[in-house]
């Protein structure tokens, strides 16, 4: 039997939230009549007559929920609240008949990735002077484009101190500036050198103080390789320390070497060209091996090609993925 303080204690909490009018759970209440085992089911009493005929938005408020997905045609909704609430604004829900489920978190694994690659073994230099971090390095991205609103790329172009510093569409649309219908180009220059400052500085990018020249060669998945080559000569001329083009298309061991001219479309030969030049001008060239393996010499034109960084995937323990590609040895 709890003591006489206890039991005003709970009878006050239940008066005051409840305001119970049933005499008889009152008079026991007082008379401190009623054993532990009562306690659950007059909470229980309480709570349901208390609760009906509220909305659901209304009963998680007296608990701080906040009801962030309500979907009545599935009778379905999430709720989001404190933790020290757990237990009542569960109960209360149950009591109402509701079926409660606990919604199993999860976590974004991006962060991964940087120390994957070892890249914090590498962003000073042996002694520590400085931070190796892209800084006065410019980064071409041959892609579907970027949005300039993205937090990760600060700045407006073209202004000289924002992130974007060169945007060219070489797409029928011709738009101004910092389009991405689909979506690629932004999450590429955001691996490349996104500041980190939409996740506060959690996702960052490999290179987050490299500046972005930014070449949109599609509205979508489909990629026109005259655009390609078109916006690889661009980037040579505009002095890209690095050249990213995460697309690519099917290749033979010809395609690879160059020794093929005319036997295809010549604009497949012009993007040859042009990346090889720009590796011979000291550009680093970057391109996806593809998502076609695993099967020997499927790695796609042109990451192919010699002195391309031909750019695979692997799990997150080192294992590769199941598309990976393999090269010809």
């Amino acid at each position: 039997m709890h003591d006489p303080e206890t039991w005003n204690t709970i009878y006050s909490d239940v008066l005051s939230i409840t305001h119970l009018k049933n005499r008889t759970i009152r008079k026991l209440l007082r008379e401190n009549l009623l054993n532990d085992n009562s306690i659950p089911k007059i909470r229980k009493f309480i709570r349901k007559n208390t609760l009906n005929g509220k909305s659901i938005p209304e009963v998680a408020a007296i608990y701080d929920g906040v009801v962030y997905a309500n979907r009545p045609e599935y009778a379905y909704c999430k709720i989001i609240f404190p933790k020290e609430n757990y237990e009542n604004i569960t109960e209360a829900f149950k009591s109402l008949g509701f079926k409660v489920r606990d919604n199993i978190p999860m976590e974004f694994d991006l962060d991964y990735s940087r120390d994957a690659i070892n890249l914090p073994y590498i962003y000073y230099e042996p002694g520590g002077e400085y931070e190796l971090t892209g800084s006065g390095r410019t980064i071409a991205i041959i892609d579907s484009g970027i949005e300039d609103s993205h937090d990760d790329f600060p700045g407006t172009y073209p202004d000289s101190t924002a992130k974007i510093i060169f945007w060219n569409d070489t797409t029928p649309e011709r738009y101004s500036c910092c389009v991405d219908e689909f979506g690629h180009g932004v999450h590429v220059a955001s691996i490349a050198a996104g500041t980190g400052s939409a996740s506060e500085g959690l996702y960052k990018g490999v290179a987050p103080d490299a500046k972005l020249k930014i070449w949109k060669v599609s509205v979508g998945a489909s990629v026109s390789t005259e655009a390609v080559a078109e916006a690889t000569w661009q980037a040579i001329t505009q002095g890209a320390d690095v050249i990213s083009m995460s697309l690519s298309a099917p290749a033979t061991s010809d395609m690879c070497t160059g020794n093929w001219y005319g036997q295809y479309n010549e604009d497949y030969y012009d993007l040859y060209e042009a990346v090889t030049n720009a590796i011979s001008n000291g550009i680093t060239v970057v391109s996806s091996a593809g998502n076609t393996g695993p099967l020997p010499g499927t790695i796609r034109f042109p990451a192919c090609v010699d002195g391309v960084i031909a750019v695979g995937s692997t799990l997150k323990k080192d294992y590769p993925d199941h598309y990976y590609e393999i090269g010809k040895d």
